[in-house]
């Protein structure tokens, strides 16, 4: 299991947050930050809220 999962939100078949909640409904341990362009104050309480240890909005890619 990876200790460290870096997520984007905008994913081809499915969105980030469905991932993060399948982590938590599963009792997955893995530290999970978020990275997207698509971000809004509002959303990045809300997965905070759902167990994201932090929230990074850059419109380039890759993040430094």
């Amino acid at each position: 299991m990876p200790s460290l999962i870096i997520l984007d939100l905008k994913l081809p078949d499915m969105e980030g947050e469905e991932i993060l909640d399948w982590l938590n409904e599963n009792q997955i341990s893995t530290s999970v930050i978020i990275a997207t362009a698509h971000g809004s104050v509002d959303l990045a309480v809300q997965l905070l809220n759902k167990g994201a240890k932090d929230f990074l909005e850059s419109l380039l890619k890759p993040i430094d």
